[in-house]
């Protein structure tokens, strides 16, 4: 009897570290998850700003060209 307690009492521990480990595992993903919207958000923001300045280039490249020619 008191090695089935004691298997009892074992199998409880293990239980309860497995939920611990379980929620912390849980709450790193969530983080992980954060972690990549924001930088799929910073993506998107420096995907913006080289258009911008892609512009910007061609804008400059033409009025260089203009002065060249005249």
């Amino acid at each position: 009897a008191s090695e089935v307690r004691a298997l009892a009492q074992r199998s409880s521990e293990a239980a309860k570290e497995i939920k611990t480990l379980i929620s912390s595992s849980s709450d790193q993903v969530e983080s992980g998850v954060a972690l990549v919207n924001r930088t799929g958000e910073a993506l998107t923001d420096i995907v913006e700003r080289v258009g911008n300045i892609a512009v910007l280039i061609g804008d400059i490249a033409t009025g260089a060209q203009e002065q060249s020619v005249g």
